[in-house]
């Protein structure tokens, strides 16, 4: 069945709905929502968000959208659908390029820069030590006080897959936002908590029966490029589940024979014969059978006459 909505998760609907200069409120909004740390900003102003450093052999960064608000804080916004090899070290490097664009070529500027902040939507999970949080704010810390070292700069993570609140259970706007980050393209009607603005205009904007003909095979395109990555990562899975299985037989008639030696031994220490004779019959060293005798005996000290004969 074809969605009503499009998909946030998709570069296209992410880029549409927050990164249109039509939408800046619905941005604002957003930003607001997902940065609790820091004062509400009022208005947002969209940049370039292709960056390089000036020199020679220039390193480039590429942010899927790049804003700065009435206070001169730099953000950087970003969706991620897949696991990136160094992720958080390279979620710190993008931070560079808005502190460094801050400096004020020739003349002294103090280091005084402005707040720099980077919010990652991520489509998979990235801190397996906290199962039960999704939306992590990480700053520079005092590591004996916990005490907020620089409050300039801030990074952002949400791990979409842990948000698993229902509808019914939205209390917060944060809650709003990574609900429609996750089930937007899933929804036929408007739920009740959504009928308010900036929400409404979202879902305005989010239809795809009122996009161009042009917008729509943007659209499309984008979400394949999506669905193909999810449909890998399904393969891969079950790839990895058969493999998984396999081993899981494998091992389990490798343990299965084994216990059948471990059962012959036992069955053998108990009518007195002799380990030699036992050693040849499992296929078991005789060092190993001798050790297995004494643990036995151990274990069954004065039950069997005939073992220590």
């Amino acid at each position: 069945m074809q969605s009503r909505y499009i998909s946030l998760l998709t570069d296209f609907g992410f880029k549409k709905l927050l990164g249109e200069e039509a939408r800046m409120d619905l941005l604002v909004h957003f930003l607001n929502a997902m940065l609790p740390n820091q004062p509400p900003s009022k208005r947002v102003v969209l940049h370039p968000n292709e960056h390089r450093w000036e020199t020679a052999n220039e390193r480039m960064a590429v942010f899927d959208l790049y804003a700065s608000n009435e206070r001169g804080d730099r953000i950087i916004l970003e969706v991620q659908q897949k696991p990136k090899e160094h992720f958080k070290k390279r979620a710190v490097y993008y931070m560079i390029f808005p502190l460094a664009e801050q400096a004020e070529k020739g003349r002294a500027w103090g280091f005084n820069f402005q707040g720099v902040s980077l919010l990652s939507m991520l489509d998979f999970e990235l801190e397996r030590r906290l199962p039960d949080k999704y939306h992590h704010l990480v700053q520079f810390r005092y590591l004996e006080d916990d005490l907020v070292f620089l409050e300039e700069m801030t990074l952002v993570f949400v791990e979409l897959p842990k948000f698993t609140k229902q509808v019914n259970e939205l209390k917060t706007d944060l809650d709003r936002w990574l609900y429609l980050f996750r089930y937007l393209h899933h929804l036929d009607e408007i739920p009740e908590t959504f009928k308010r603005e900036p929400f409404m205009k979202l879902f305005q904007a989010a239809e795809i029966a009122k996009m161009s003909q042009a917008e729509r095979a943007a659209y499309h395109a984008s979400l394949k490029r999506y669905r193909d990555y999810q449909n890998q990562l399904a393969y891969a899975d079950s790839q990895g589940q058969e493999q998984g299985r396999k081993e899981g037989r494998k091992e389990g008639r490798k343990q299965g024979r084994e216990q059948g030696r471990l059962e012959v031994l036992e069955e053998g220490f108990k009518m007195g014969l002799d380990i030699r004779v036992l050693s040849g019959l499992v296929g078991m060293d005789l060092a190993k059978v001798l050790d297995r005798r004494e643990a036995w005996l151990e274990q069954h000290s004065g039950e069997c006459s005939a073992c220590s004969q």
